[in-house]
């Protein structure tokens, strides 16, 4: 899927959106920056986040998505999953992974959770 992306971007591959995680919706914020096609090519959920999120970004302004109450490790898996890094998927992991992968419709996570 990432070659797919890559040939479609013409190599292009800058990272352009940066997720803000806040887990328990703390004070605490990771944040990662991404290459949103990607993010957008696998979920739809993500897709309509990112269309809604850069509609209403200003011009030269970095387009950041806060996505709450989500754990960072679901995150980090869903995020490697993606960009074909081949993440272990772990008992203590799963149940986030996989409530967060049916909340963004992320159907080969969600099989690889089953």
């Amino acid at each position: 899927m990432l070659s797919t992306i890559k040939e479609a971007t013409n190599g292009i591959n800058e990272d352009d959106v940066t997720f803000l995680i806040d887990p328990d919706d703390s004070k605490t914020i990771t944040c990662y920056s991404c290459i949103s096609s990607i993010f957008a090519e696998q979920s739809p959920i993500f897709n309509k986040l990112i269309k809604k999120y850069k509609k209403k970004q200003h011009k030269d302004e970095p387009l950041e998505i806060h996505l709450k109450y989500m754990t960072l490790n679901a995150f980090c898996f869903i995020r490697n999953t993606f960009y074909e890094l081949n993440p272990t998927l772990t008992y203590q992991d799963v149940v986030d992974i996989l409530y967060t992968s049916i909340k963004y419709a992320i159907k080969p996570i969600i099989r690889k959770c089953n």
